[in-house]
């Protein structure tokens, strides 16, 4: 399996463990697992709190995230066990709205001097619910009206919702999302109805192959600025191997006892018009220090490098404080001495770790492009291409060749190809030479990479 770059040491020891552990019992992906935990902590938290940037800038903390592995990788899993806690709590709302409608629909049957004689009128009641899988647009902007705490978007195959996105609305779909996402009020006019929310929340994620995945990047989606919203997850070569070791049932009651301690904590708060109004968190001086010495150097990235990575950079400050805030609280359920709306030093120091491994993830995307130019190099004939892949990071001359007589199913007898590759193996680009034959490949690359 890929070895995991995700920086494990930006969560409390708790949540580290926790997500060894499911790596180690359930074969998950360790990215993928801590990836779903930050998700289901945005989720949580809501429109309860925001971070108080400036006087002016408050930033929420929704967050949306995209895996990407080869079908059958264990996309769907971490997030789906992560997600858990919250499936309980909306069973239960479902519950008690399911009681609640029912008192309400008989009270609707009542005559007027029926319903004059009750104690007090019974209101058409509204269900809460976190989690939303398959929904239209005219029904989520509903729900979200009703739902202040803000709702979760999960898809096993998020491609199909992308897809899906202005097919009825003529582009105003994906003005909703942004919406949503930045926290800004929105308004809803439609020719059945209209709608307006005064502070939107929306977190997102799901999963997509690696096929649909190359069509997404450079598509239709790409520059529109919701794709570029996405913190995109890309893993390769994930391979799964059997454990009879379990998951202890201490460490997910732990989870879930964070998850119901958050949404049962951290409510809330409304105005006197009975709008969201949430708390700021704010961060401490030597916090505010770390994060201008950060923002001056995110600035000179987005002047200097091309368009493409400028607008990469240009997103990540919002995701360094949603990154920050959602860190923060993890780290207020499990480590003493924190305060709940101060966010300090440490805690940005951890957020910036994780904005540089999605920066990494987004170059690493891009330099397979690059590759992929390079590697014409060697023809268009997949043998070349796939021989490149196989080989090792370094390797003998020798090992070369028989690799390449091997994808050929031929014997050296038949045709002889090592003049050729030692052709290739000049080319700087795609070549170091260590001694007289060994050599080193420039670019790690997989087979799914080459289709």
């Amino acid at each position: 399996m890929e070895s995991s770059k995700f920086p494990l040491d930006i969560f409390p020891k708790e949540f580290k463990e926790f997500v060894e552990t499911f790596q180690k019992t359930n074969n998950f992906p360790i990215d993928f697992t801590a990836i779903s935990m930050m998700y289901a902590t945005s989720l949580a938290i809501g429109n309860t709190i925001r971070v108080r940037v400036k006087n002016s800038y408050e930033i929420n903390a929704s967050l949306w995230f995209v895996f990407v592995a080869r079908s059958g990788s264990l996309k769907s899993p971490p997030i789906k066990t992560i997600l858990k806690p919250f499936r309980e709590v909306d069973r239960i709302h479902k519950n008690e709205y399911d009681l609640k409608l029912k008192e309400f629909e008989e009270y609707e049957r009542k005559t007027q001097e029926e319903k004059e004689e009750c104690f007090e009128p019974i209101e058409k009641p509204v269900r809460m619910k976190h989690l939303f899988t398959d929904f239209t647009s005219e029904k989520i902007i509903s729900r979200m009206s009703e739902n202040l705490r803000g709702i979760g978007v999960f898809s096993d195959e998020i491609k199909m919702w992308l897809n899906n996105l202005n097919r009825y609305s003529s582009g105003g779909d994906q003005e909703m999302w942004l919406s949503f996402y930045d926290g800004t009020e929105y308004d809803y006019d439609r020719v059945k109805g209209d709608c307006f929310v005064d502070m939107p929340f929306g977190s997102i994620i799901g999963g997509m192959t690696t096929l649909d995945f190359k069509e997404m990047y450079n598509g239709k989606l790409s520059g529109n600025g919701l794709w570029e919203r996405f913190n995109v997850c890309v893993l390769n070569n994930l391979k799964k191997k059997y454990t009879e070791e379990e998951v202890p049932q201490e460490l997910l009651d732990n989870w879930k006892k964070f998850i119901f301690k958050t949404l049962t904590q951290l409510q809330v708060p409304l105005d006197e018009l009975g709008r969201p109004e949430p708390v700021k968190a704010i961060y401490t001086k030597e916090a505010i220090e770390t994060l201008k010495k950060w923002t001056v150097i995110n600035y000179a990235k987005t002047e200097l490098e091309c368009h493409e990575f400028a607008s990469l950079y240009s997103k990540q400050e919002a995701h360094l404080h949603k990154f920050a805030l959602c860190l923060h609280i993890m780290s207020v359920h499990c480590e003493s001495g924190e305060v709940l709306y101060s966010i300090g030093k440490r805690t940005l120091q951890r957020a910036i770790k994780l904005v540089d491994y999605f920066e990494n993830n987004h170059i690493e995307l891009k330099k397979k492009d690059i590759i992929k130019k390079a590697l014409k190099q060697l023809g268009n004939e997949q043998e070349r291409l796939l021989w490149y892949a196989k080989l090792n990071k370094q390797f003998k001359e020798e090992e070369a060749f028989e690799l390449y007589y091997d994808l050929k199913c031929m014997d050296r007898d038949e045709k002889d190809y090592t003049r050729s590759m030692k052709r290739w193996f000049k080319k700087e680009e795609l070549f170091e030479k260590v001694t007289k034959k060994m050599y080193r490949k420039t670019y790690d690359i997989y087979e799914e990479d080459l289709t």
